[in-house]
């Protein structure tokens, strides 16, 4: 469904003129788990890496890079200053992701290590008062390994993704090397300190979009319900 998708969306363009001077970008908000871990057929709750790892494909206008396939871990934040780069706007003052142009260039990507956090609303975890993602899942990715932090639990798994590409063996269960003890403690460090840091600015909401917003919500299915009757 999703190859055929694309060849109208590529079809489409090719009828308007405009294929030979537009970037097109695959990418995804999250993944799915399956059966290979205990959030079963459900994304949003936890961080394995069958829901935080997705694709992202780009098409160049001018065949640029077609067939190259990187294997760099990249995030989501980093699309945006990407896109900048590559089609002109200035990135805005407060964007924290990475350009991957280098990457696509054969350059090394200088950046520090990745973030995700468990974001599926409804949960309700936090405390009056508190940031609603405060007490979920959350996750470091530094090169290899991968720490994951659930507050709500107390609990940790650290992963060796390149010889555990499928996060079954919690290291944390075995006694650690003097190696993976730093790895371990320096991961835990960064993660906690990227979580104090990690609460969102204030954002505000035009009101008068209000019915608008939830009947395209609605529409797809994020409602459950409809419009309150009191807003």
């Amino acid at each position: 469904y999703l190859d055929q998708a694309l060849t109208q969306l590529l079809a489409g363009l090719e009828e308007r003129g405009v294929l030979d001077e537009t970037l097109v970008v695959v990418t995804a908000d999250h993944g799915e788990s399956f059966t290979e871990h205990h959030d079963l057929w459900n994304h949003g709750l936890w961080l394995y890496q069958t829901t935080v790892r997705v694709p992202l494909c780009l098409r160049f206008p001018d065949g640029r890079g077609a067939g190259q396939e990187i294997d760099e871990p990249v995030s989501g934040i980093d699309l945006l200053p990407t896109l900048c780069e590559l089609v002109g706007p200035p990135r805005p003052a407060r964007c924290e992701g990475t350009s991957l142009v280098p990457l696509l260039d054969g350059a090394p990507l200088e950046r520090g290590p990745l973030f995700c956090e468990a974001t599926q609303p409804g949960v309700a975890l936090e405390t009056a008062g508190e940031w609603g993602n405060r007490r979920k899942p959350k996750a470091i990715r530094a090169g290899r390994y991968k720490l994951l932090w659930s507050p709500y639990t107390g609990s940790e798994e650290l992963f060796d993704l390149a010889a555990d590409p499928l996060e079954r063996r919690n290291l944390l269960d075995d006694v650690l090397t003097p190696e993976l003890t730093a790895v371990h403690e320096r991961l835990a460090r960064e993660l906690r300190r990227w979580s104090r840091a990690a609460e969102p600015l204030p954002s505000s909401f035009d009101s008068s979009l209000l019915d608008q917003t939830i009947e395209r919500l609605s529409g797809l299915g994020y409602t459950e319900g409809g419009a309150p009757e009191e807003r």
